[in-house]
């Protein structure tokens, strides 16, 4: 297995941003970006940054929920002089479908799959008791004469 190269410095702050936004939903996370070309190479950087957590690759439950839960949307300056934003947003789509979740007929084990299907069948097997009571043998020891 090859070693995993070093988190560079810039990625390591677009991972804190991100980090940032899920932690603390209610302030939004916008990032001034000097020319457009900047804004984009910034945006790309923030999706490269964080995809081996949004892959699985790498494991952080945090910044794996923060890629599935919000976009980097480019804000663009009306005026060529004026600053373009980058700024983290719910991902619009996964909104509405968890608002629809219950009306879809759907529940959140129709969610898993593969081997989460399985695994969790499994669980419910063991966590579940049986049916029919068993049956204490008699101990002699334990038995009036």
């Amino acid at each position: 297995m090859p070693a995993q190269k070093p988190i560079s410095r810039e990625y390591r702050i677009y991972l804190a941003l991100w980090r940032k936004a899920l932690l603390n939903p209610d302030e939004t996370v916008r990032i001034k970006a000097p020319t457009f070309s900047m804004a984009v190479a910034m945006r790309q950087g923030m999706y490269r940054a964080i995809r081996n957590f949004r892959n699985g690759e790498a494991s952080d439950n945090e910044l794996q929920r923060a890629a599935e839960k919000y976009v980097v949307y480019l804000e663009k300056a009306s005026a060529k002089e004026d600053p373009h934003w980058l700024e983290l947003r719910d991902r619009k789509t996964l909104a509405a479908l968890d608002g629809m979740f219950g009306a879809l007929g759907i529940g959140e084990e129709d969610l898993l799959l593969g081997d989460e299907r399985t695994i969790s069948s499994q669980l419910r097997d063991l966590m579940e008791p049986d049916d029919k009571p068993t049956e204490r043998t008699k101990t002699p020891f334990y038995q009036r004469d």
